[in-house]
């Protein structure tokens, strides 16, 4: 005796509910209420028959181009004694097909998912963070801010958890253009795409994201907050392409990090534009919230 598909019963009973209730309707409005649930599904008929559909992300070549050029504006040389890039095959290899269909979830509800990589940095030299800060501002017209009494202590942390431990990794940008728990609602009053979980404290932006992740790997996806290399290479892209750099209005924070104690305030990094065009590499207050402040999102690949 062959076994019943889990919920059998409660399916047949509202299948029985609907076969009655569409009895009632006119062609036309049966031929309305398909096409509503075909796009709130995403269905399609395939003759008399009802198909799922779902959209597979893929990684766009022109995309990966723009990433390497943004990768040689942060200093990264590709040969094997620094850090050798990926080629695009690679890279589009190691999308494994529960993150394909997670981003191409995204990329239904709009978004634009994009490449970005995470650098492993060094505590000093050419390889440090300094350096891809400075090699990044070669082709700006003011050099980044830091604000060296939180961000110093921030090279040798990214290093102590980077994976793997040598060689670039890559990751692909959400870029939500709708809260994550409500697709009715844009994710930040600044209409930024990427930027979710805005107007929270700290606390509350790590808590948000610590659910999200444990949902995430239930379907085999690591999803991580953006950290500062990926968010450099990230604004080197926007300018190679002659697009508007990130957080022009908005700022993003980099809550992985540890809260740091500064003359009696706790903060972590955050990152935003000034309105010269200066990147500002600065912290944020742990215990304040503000609508323009979030958390961008990038999938592990």
């Amino acid at each position: 005796m062959a076994e019943a598909t889990p919920g059998t019963d409660r399916i047949n009973i509202v299948e029985a509910s609907l076969d009655a209730q569409i009895g009632m309707l006119s062609p036309d409005e049966q031929q309305a209420l398909g096409e509503r649930l075909a796009g709130r599904f995403g269905w399609k008929a395939a003759g008399d028959l009802v198909v799922a559909e779902s959209t597979v992300f893929t990684l766009d070549k022109d995309d990966y181009d723009l990433t390497v050029a943004a990768l040689g504006d942060l200093g990264v040389k590709n040969t094997r004694k620094e850090q050798q890039i990926p080629e695009f095959e690679e890279v589009a290899d190691a999308i494994s097909s529960a993150t394909a269909t997670y981003l191409g979830e995204h990329v239904e509800r709009g978004d634009q998912p994009e490449l970005t990589f995470h650098i492993l940095v060094a505590q000093r030299g050419p390889q440090s963070l300094a350096a891809r800060i400075g090699k990044f501002d070669e082709k700006q017209p003011h050099a980044t801010y830091i604000w060296n009494d939180l961000l110093g202590a921030y090279s040798a942390y990214d290093h102590k958890i980077a994976r793997p431990k040598r060689g670039l990794t890559a990751g692909v940008l959400l870029n939500d253009t709708t809260k994550p728990k409500d697709r009715e609602q844009p994710a930040n009053a600044y209409n930024e795409a990427g930027l979710v979980h805005a107007n929270h404290t700290v606390s509350e932006q790590r808590a948000a994201i610590e659910c999200e992740q444990h949902a995430a790997k239930e379907t085999s996806v690591e999803l991580n907050p953006i950290n500062i290399t990926e968010y450099l290479v990230t604004q080197a892209k926007r300018r190679q392409a002659g697009r508007p750099l990130l957080d022009t209005q908005t700022v993003t924070r980099f809550t992985q990090y540890p809260d740091r104690d500064i003359g009696g305030y706790v903060y972590v990094p955050n990152a935003d534009v000034l309105d010269d065009g200066q990147l500002d590499l600065d912290g944020s207050d742990v215990v304040l919230a503000w609508d323009r402040v979030g958390v961008r999102r990038v999938v592990r690949v």
